[in-house]
């Protein structure tokens, strides 16, 4: 009698992992959507759409846990090795990134209902530029994870970079308005912070990428990563 498991349970286990990607793959590309949802919510001045990113992130919350507690029943009764461990241990801390994306996106649909003024200040019409920036990466990360490709997962990590200046450059027009008219202050501050939000995304995005090169190679990324977020310098400069 060997130790080889039982053809049967070796499909089953085969199985409940191609779930767990599965279900992980799904909450990645929602949580895609709802940034492409929430920002154009936020420049159309949509209540009703907003509304609904709202309610979406009920069901993001739901998924989450969901992959969760599949990952729970994996460790508990299947005590994976290797390759298996590393997968199940990724994808719960990638659940858990896709979630707080999810979250910045629902603030950002929650900003329409409040300040419908936002949306008369000219620099909201480059908040899609900088969704846009969050959500490729995003999306590249979550491509990566599918077709265990570490090369497009050092890609999305990299291209964080253009996030960053994008949003030092949001940041300048946006001060440039506030400055030129305080009736802009409000307005503009709350836009500041619906781009902090994108630029955070892009941050949880590039997390993702270094969990998925860990899953190929079981080993993290070395050096840093590309930054180049330079608002917290920009104050000292108007």
């Amino acid at each position: 009698m060997t130790g080889t498991p039982h053809p049967h349970i070796v499909e089953s286990f085969e199985a409940e992992l191609a779930h767990l990607e599965q279900r992980l793959t799904e909450l990645g590309r929602q949580v895609s959507r709802q940034i492409s949802t929430a920002v154009q919510a936020l420049v159309d001045g949509d209540c009703a759409v907003a509304e609904a990113v709202i309610e979406q992130d009920r069901e993001i919350d739901a998924l989450e846990h969901e992959v969760e507690a599949n990952c729970a029943r994996i460790l508990n009764l299947r005590q994976p090795h290797a390759d298996d461990f590393r997968l199940v241990f990724t994808a719960i801390r990638i659940a858990g990134e896709l979630e707080r994306i999810g979250d910045y996106a629902k603030n950002i649909a929650k900003r329409v209902h409040s300040l419908p003024e936002v949306r008369l200040l000219p620099a909201v019409r480059s908040i899609p530029h900088l969704a846009a920036l969050a959500q490729a990466t995003l999306d590249k990360v979550i491509a990566a994870f599918v077709a265990r490709d570490s090369v497009l997962a050092a890609e999305a990590r990299d291209g964080d970079k253009a996030l960053d200046e994008a949003y030092t450059a949001y940041f300048r027009e946006t001060l440039t308005y506030m400055m030129e008219d305080p009736s802009n202050i409000t307005p503009g501050t709350h836009l500041m912070f619906i781009a902090k939000n994108i630029e955070r995304m892009g941050d949880h995005g590039t997390n993702i990428a270094e969990m998925v090169t860990y899953l190929v190679s079981g080993s993290w990324p070395e050096g840093e990563r590309l930054k180049a977020d330079g608002s917290t310098n920009i104050g000292s400069q108007v």
